[in-house]
């Protein structure tokens, strides 16, 4: 059985064999709640925006996006579900950067979901010191 996991150097995916888990197909997973909106989790740095944004631009259009102050995890709408869906195709269980430890965590989410968090964030002000 040919089944593969995915890793990316320098943002390029590779294909390497794998057992633990078969490939995730269109159909399976989150599908019914196929959305214009991606929830990606266990980033790890260093990276830097534009470096994530350019990721994330290879299948889709940007049409809004949310980062978390710490850069662990981050909320995604682009133009359409289906964009949102290559995305979640290419990159779901990719090791990106490539110094990352851990793989990234690629889910769909929603715009009210989105607009909760942004809010949620923009409200939370550090207390001064």
């Amino acid at each position: 059985m040919k089944e593969t996991s995915q890793d990316c150097e320098d943002g390029v995916a590779s294909k390497r064999p794998r057992i633990d888990a078969p490939p995730l197909k269109e159909e399976e997973g989150d599908d019914e709640n196929k959305s214009d909106v991606l929830l990606i989790r266990n980033l790890v740095r260093p990276f830097t925006l534009k470096q994530l944004k350019e990721l994330l631009e290879r299948t889709g259009t940007l049409e809004d996006f949310w980062i978390n102050k710490i850069k662990s995890h981050c909320l995604v709408r682009f133009s359409s579900a289906s964009e949102a869906g290559e995305t979640r195709r290419a990159l779901d269980d990719v090791k990106w950067p490539s110094s990352n430890p851990k793989r990234l965590s690629v889910t769909f989410s929603s715009r009210e979901k989105m607009e909760e968090t942004v809010k949620e964030s923009s409200s939370f002000q550090a207390p001064k010191r």
